[in-house]
């Protein structure tokens, strides 16, 4: 049996000033990402379908001799806004960008960005900070570094990547977001929105239980925490009256309320959960309403749901194995609906080893990101089941098309991270087989999981040969032998697709 709460997280931030009422916004900046800096990007926002033309970027060195100098120009003609008004440019190793650049080709700072209507041309590298056709701006350092003279630009707020410290998790994100406000530090979310209020909210999972032992009630801490510089007074932080007569709080007044939160101070409140038996699998929803001084987001509701989930099989060891992950499909259809857009792609290939098959109904398939701290689960549903000496697949959205009926499924996002995650699979009672690809920062969990050692590149995925053993390669998508390629749902054994070679 499983009990899981998941509270979707929220961040927010207020906004700073920019100068002209433009089109296209900078949006979010990743200036220092794991290991070498490979996943930088700059990320603007405008109208959809906006053209970019007459629009540059230029990128200051703010330790530059004699004070900050332009080091990079980026003529964004020919570049257009997506339906959702973002345009990318960013590194080789950042899906879906629409210029790319050499790897690490934002400095980490001290320093700053400028998004200019001007040409190129007036910009040659060495060039002084100037207000003149400044559309927006943003001055930046990857942690508390020396201090430099932005007056060229006025008085600028020199924002920190590193504030919460995460500096290589993390980004500076527009908050709310396309606007021209302020910035705060929070996971990279390329092409895709910011959050748009001040405080997060703790996500959280509780335990996985075995349905034949007895449950007790579960209780979990959630915890409000301010992520503005400002004080943040909190009004109401409370468990709806709308939500499941499974849960409760420990307390009618918990938190006190008003409480006033200065930076990066938090209050909770404590949720239990009383179901204790389920015959069948269940769900529940939750409410927590919140009331804040925030003129952006004074008040709200966070859903939080939770499944019982009767599991109705366990594995012996080594039965079911992780046995291919792909983490950046890059412009690859793996699943094979026709469409490559928003990451749908990645997948976790699970295969049986035996000769029977395995029911894997209320299994759990999890994946834990290092950068975030966080946990994205996939629960099996009713009836699922890997065929004997088969597999089942988890693509994280789309609708796979031309595989065996009943072997994939789909997480409904896109959840598994480029920088390094650990990818699980357990059963009622224990984790069966869990890999970890990991960024150059980063080592296992003391939890079961083996380091696959490898690494993939845009299109492809890792993986072991034969099926189910333990030494994981990479396959790459353009590979001459077919099967070095990625095989999501199917064999990584098969020889048979071997090109034909010819000498002359």
């Amino acid at each position: 049996m499983k009990y899981l709460i998941k509270i979707a997280s929220t961040a927010l931030v207020v906004a700073m000033g920019a100068n002209a009422p433009a089109a296209f916004v900078i949006n979010e900046v990743d200036s220092d990402t794991p290991g070498s800096d490979a996943l930088e990007f700059i990320e603007l926002k405008g109208n959809p379908n906006e053209s970019a033309n007459g629009l540059i970027l230029v990128l200051y060195d703010g330790a530059a001799t004699g004070g900050p100098k332009s080091y990079r120009t980026i003529d964004l003609a020919g570049l257009t806004a997506n339906a959702d008004g973002y345009i990318l440019i960013a590194d080789n190793n950042v899906p879906n960008a629409d210029l790319y650049l050499a790897n690490g080709f934002v400095q980490n700072g001290e320093d700053a960005v400028g998004l200019y209507q001007d040409l190129a041309t007036n910009f040659p590298n060495g060039t002084s900070p100037v207000t003149a056709n400044l559309i927006d701006l943003l001055v930046y350092e990857a942690n508390t570094q020396t201090d430099r003279d932005w007056s060229g630009f006025g008085t600028p707020t020199v924002y920190n990547e590193g504030a919460f410290n995460g500096v290589t998790a993390h980004s500076l994100s527009r908050i709310p977001d396309g606007s021209t406000g302020t910035w705060t530090a929070a996971a990279s979310s390329p092409k895709e929105a910011n959050s748009n209020q001040s405080f997060t909210i703790s996500e959280v999972f509780l335990p996985r239980f075995n349905q034949a032992t007895a449950v007790v009630p579960t209780t979990e801490t959630i915890t409000l925490r301010n992520t503005n510089t400002a004080p943040l007074t909190v009004s109401v932080f409370e468990l709806a009256t709308t939500s499941s007569a499974a849960f409760t709080t420990d307390s009618p007044a918990d938190p006190a309320t008003p409480v006033t939160l200065q930076y990066n101070q938090a209050t909770s409140i404590t949720v239990q959960f009383l179901e204790t038996n389920a015959s069948t699998n269940k769900s529940y929803t939750g409410v927590i309403n919140y009331a804040t001084d925030n003129p952006t987001s004074p008040s709200g509701s966070v859903l939080f749901t939770t499944e019982l989930v009767r599991a109705t099989q366990t594995a012996a060891v080594g039965a079911v194995k992780v046995n291919e992950i792909c983490y950046n499909p890059g412009t690859v259809d793996h699943n094979g609906d026709g469409s490559t857009a928003n990451q749908n792609d990645e997948y976790v290939e699970l295969v049986n080893t035996t000769n029977a098959p395995i029911v894997i109904e209320g299994w759990e398939q999890r994946c834990k990101d290092f950068d975030a701290v966080t946990f994205h689960s996939f629960v099996f549903p009713a009836g699922a089941t890997i065929p004997a000496n088969g597999f089942v697949t988890v693509f994280t959205a789309g609708n796979p098309t031309g595989f065996l009926p009943g072997t994939t499924f789909t997480y409904g996002v896109p959840r598994i991270r480029n920088t390094g995650s650990l990818v699980g699979i357990s059963d009622a009672t224990k984790l069966v087989d869990g890999v970890a690809f990991l960024s150059a920062e980063e080592t296992p969990d003391a939890d079961g999981y083996a380091n696959s050692g490898v690494s993939s590149v845009a299109g492809g995925s890792i993986g072991p040969r034969p099926d189910g053993s333990t030494t994981f390669r990479a396959f790459a998508p353009a590979d001459p032998i077919l099967t070095d390629r990625p095989t999501p749902n199917t064999t990584n054994n098969d020889l048979a697709g071997i090109e034909e070679w010819s000498l002359f």
